[in-house]
């Protein structure tokens, strides 16, 4: 086993000045310590493109890791909170083929290309909404009026959940989910199991009410198509948490950064609007520099060495999304921002077989915020001289965006 030192572990990344710019510190990673063990993490980091790429498609390297996370959990709490951790395995993102197979490709439909593009004009219409409602007194702060609501609101239509349920469900998800593998107490454990009831009896009542009277959404279309025979109804009510979690969060984060690096960076920003067709490949170089999604977590279902080190069965491996972005072995320059680049083949929505379903939907939310921003707000300046990112390991987003316009 490499186990790397403390200064080497993920942990640092909390620290306000590693926080603020974690990309030195991957470099560290990269040269002192590639693929190390993590005793913060209880597993093993990987950092360089070329390891992470191998990883993320290697059918050894199980994308279900809720078996880990039970494991760190006393025995009584494991028991007690096993129902929630089956319901949460399920989750699209959590399984491996065969059945990651056939609920992708139920799922497929809606979150093409073509499918995405017909949502053009509704998404221009809320994007237009909110900063009518917001331009006012010549300041904005872009995650809490625009980045944080777009995406919410574009993902509980098209999955069919009214948006005024929105903020309890992540209430609800985040009191009894989020606990899980963590070290509770008697009371944390009996609210998180009087939470899932109760998001439980929400969905089976939407679910009924869908059955009787079905309507235009992700849902309507699990409710009521010939498919739906794939789906119990743990699988029905796993697949919602999961798009209004990622299609929530990482996408307000793509926006949010964005944004900041261009304003960051002033001659970008003008090469932007002095060229308006550059927007699809200024927004690539975004999701490479500022990846939203920093690290997905996988476990071996083997012994997997790689790249000579052991990989033991069992084992969490930590894949360094946002690591892999900034490798000087794939990316010339990495550190510099240039909205042409070209090749730029970047992990930010992951790879191979678990690549974002919903990379197409938060591209275009991307591209038609920077394109409106840059038409209606073209004076518009950072109002304010340090980014305040959220406290998070796996999603890097900004708490708040102030411009002065």
């Amino acid at each position: 086993m490499q186990a790397g030192s403390p200064s080497l572990s993920l942990n640092n990344l909390y620290r306000p000045e590693i926080l603020a710019n974690p990309y030195s510190f991957y470099q560290r990673l990269r040269s002192e310590a590639p693929i190390h063990w993590d005793g913060y993490l209880h597993g093993w980091v990987l950092t360089r493109y070329a390891d992470v790429v191998a990883c993320l498609p290697d059918r050894r390297i199980s994308a279900d890791r809720t078996v880990s996370l039970m494991d760190r959990m006393p025995p009584e709490q494991r028991a007690a909170l096993r129902r929630l951790f089956e319901v949460n395995a399920r989750q699209l993102a959590f399984l491996d083929p065969p059945d990651h197979t056939v609920i992708r490709r139920i799922l497929n439909p809606v979150f093409t290309l073509e499918a995405v593009a017909a949502l053009r004009e509704r998404i221009q219409s809320i994007v237009d909404q909110l900063l009518a409602r917001s331009q006012s007194g010549g300041r904005l702060d872009l995650v809490r009026d625009l980045a944080d609501p777009l995406p919410a609101l574009v993902i509980a239509e098209l999955v069919g959940i009214p948006f005024q349920d929105l903020q309890q469900l992540r209430a609800w998800y985040d009191e009894s989910f989020n606990l899980l593998g963590a070290s509770i107490t008697q009371a944390q454990l009996d609210r998180a199991l009087k939470t899932f009831d109760t998001m439980l009896g929400y969905f089976r009542t939407m679910l009924a009410r869908l059955q009787q009277r079905p309507q235009p959404s992700l849902l309507g279309m699990l409710v009521s198509g010939q498919d739906v025979r794939a789906f119990s109804e743990d699988e029905l009510f796993a697949q919602c948490q999961l798009f209004l979690d990622a299609g929530h969060g990482p996408p307000a984060s793509i926006l949010a950064s964005s944004i900041w690096l261009l304003l960051q960076h002033p001659d970008q920003l003008r090469r932007l609007r002095d060229d308006p067709a550059l927007v699809g490949s200024a927004l690539e170089e975004c999701l490479r520099y500022e990846s939203p999604v920093q690290l997905v977590i996988r476990r071996a279902q083997e012994d997997v060495p790689v790249d000579g080190v052991q990989i033991r069965q069992g084992d969490l491996v930590y894949l360094m999304l946002g690591a892999a972005n900034h490798d000087p072995a794939r990316f010339a320059e990495p550190e510099r921002f240039d909205i042409g680049r070209d090749p730029n083949p970047h992990l930010a929505f992951g790879y191979a077989r678990h690549r974002c379903i919903g990379q197409w939907l938060a591209r275009l939310e991307g591209e038609i915020v920077l394109t409106t921003l840059l038409q209606r707000l073209p004076t518009m300046r950072l109002g304010t001289d340090a980014a305040v990112w959220q406290k998070t390991l796996a999603l890097r987003g900004l708490a708040a965006l102030p411009v002065v316009i």
